[in-house]
């Protein structure tokens, strides 16, 4: 009897692992924060201080989107030194995008990118609805986040620096001498196609 109630002890905790939880905002800051300490630990720009490294309040996410339906947090870091998008559901991958500067404006975003951030949804919003249960792969992605350890926290894929070292934008002033829209009240937008052009050919 002892033997059966040990093995069904530990069944019930190897199956728990797997079990899929939501994401406390708490849970996401906190992998936030520990996202940015590894990369900045093992990335090739060292000169990064790492006490400057806080995980902003949810109070700063100003995405309604986000936020309120839960597939996925976003955590400004600092003053224009980037973001962190976490998922809300540990059934996805725990880190959904991120950027080294700058900051996530729920406002000023990209066609592009809010539909990547929309496909993202709709994955874990189906993950959630159809009761998916988590992957060893994905499991081991989060608890090596929150144990701190860099090289299973890794995504397999390799970052590939940008090639254009030029940053431009579409607004003021880089559409100075783009026609003037009555409607809006401004000049139109440059457009993607036209700056990402203009970028390879500074380039």
């Amino acid at each position: 009897m002892k033997k059966i109630l040990t093995l069904l002890f530990v069944a019930i905790i190897s199956l728990n692992g797997l079990l899929a939880n939501p994401v406390t905002p708490e849970r996401a800051k906190q992998t936030a924060a520990n996202f940015l300490v590894q990369k900045a630990t093992v990335s090739v720009n060292a000169n990064k201080n790492l006490k400057m490294l806080k995980a902003p309040s949810l109070a700063q996410v100003g995405d309604e989107l986000t936020v309120q339906n839960h597939q996925f947090f976003v955590f400004n870091h600092g003053n224009n030194n980037g973001y962190v998008i976490v998922s809300a559901d540990d059934r996805a991958l725990p880190i959904l995008g991120y950027a080294d500067e700058g900051n996530f404006d729920p406002n000023t975003i990209p066609p592009n990118m809010q539909k990547w951030l929309e496909g993202y949804k709709a994955e874990i919003r189906w993950a959630v609805e159809n009761n998916i249960e988590q992957s060893p792969e994905i499991l081991a992605k989060w608890q090596a986040l929150e144990n701190q350890n860099p090289a299973k926290a890794t995504n397999a894929t390799s970052a590939v620096a940008a090639l254009c070292a030029t940053k431009w934008n579409q607004s003021p002033y880089y559409n100075a001498l783009c026609p003037y829209d009555n409607t809006y009240g401004e000049r139109t937008v440059t457009g993607c196609v036209a700056t990402a052009m203009a970028q390879v050919m500074k380039y």
